[in-house]
């Protein structure tokens, strides 16, 4: 009798075989080529996916305002940056070296937040979106000097996600899967004055019902509770594509916090005002999020 399981692991191998080629070849490229090439896959590829549909309806519902070509060319946009993301993917470690060096590729604004943040001793939890490459959330993280943990959702393919574990460490600290295998990391590392990391954009269905884009969305409010409950700053990083695979980083003053007793009304106020951080990051450069994602309900 044969196993039912076989096919899908037959595929996810050969999934991994290919990308792992792939990125293997990119590997071989000077960074900006590999990404100008997976920029120009990505605008061939991607409007050819059922995906483009779901993005060009999120887009229409959340921003209103932008006209038809508006929409086509923020549309065209998000794929180069979405094929630019994954070649860059073989060069994560570059980018280390270019923020170690100085050269110009990443330029950082407002690190003094987070130095503030690590130095009062009480934890951080910095938090951005699937914005430009998100991948270099943690790059600020892993060379603070404090113990980071990055928060990131596993891939539905073994290989293809121990692949990514593997390139990951090159921009950020400790790795902890989303959801409640990685939580005993969390609070452990914001006991110890430590910081998480992690991208809020993305539907969770065990969060909470707030509004983004004037719809409820469920968002994750794990990072935010602990946050609440241990007195630690949330602080936003902003990540926006230059220009090829050049980048700026902006760290911004802490969100407001409310109370720690404030309970489900404080935990509300203070993920609402992380979403509102989000739309507008989305909103100024609405070509590089992440709209594939069916982030609302699908009834709506």
């Amino acid at each position: 009798m044969s196993n039912p399981r076989f096919p899908r692991k037959a595929g996810h191998f050969a999934q991994y075989l290919a990308v792992r080629l792939v990125l293997g070849v990119l590997r071989l490229l000077p960074v900006d080529t590999a990404s100008a090439l997976g920029g120009r896959l990505g605008r061939l590829i991607g409007p050819r996916l059922r995906r483009h549909e779901i993005a060009r309806t999120n887009m229409r519902r959340a921003l209103p305002e932008l006209s038809d070509a508006e929409i086509e060319t923020a549309l065209s946009q998000m794929w180069d940056n979405l094929g630019r993301t994954f070649a860059e993917y073989a060069h994560l470690d570059a980018f280390r070296r270019s923020l170690d060096a100085g050269d110009g590729r990443i330029e950082v604004r407002g690190r003094e937040h987070l130095d503030a943040a690590a130095a009062a001793g009480r934890g951080l939890v910095a938090f951005g979106a699937h914005l430009a490459n998100w991948e270099l959330l943690g790059l600020l993280q892993a060379k603070s000097g404090i113990e980071s943990v990055l928060v990131y959702r596993p891939q539905n393919n073994p290989w293809i996600n121990r692949l990514l574990e593997t390139a990951r460490p090159a921009v950020a600290g400790r790795l902890a899967p989303k959801g409640a295998a990685g939580a005993r990391d969390l609070v452990a590392v914001l006991r110890a004055g430590g910081a998480i990391g992690v991208l809020v954009d993305q539907k969770y269905n065990e969060g909470v019902a707030v509004p983004f884009f004037g719809r409820d969305a469920m968002t994750v409010s794990g990072p935010a509770e602990l946050a609440l409950r241990r007195g630690a700053p949330m602080i936003p990083i902003r990540i926006e594509r230059r220009g090829g695979a050049r980048f700026r980083i902006t760290v911004s003053p802490p969100l407001p916090m409310p109370a720690p007793d404030s309970g489900a009304a404080g935990l509300g106020i203070l993920l609402g005002n992380m979403n509102t951080t989000l739309e507008i990051w989305i909103r100024a450069l609405p070509g590089q999020w992440y709209w594939v994602h069916q982030r609302w309900p699908r009834n709506e």
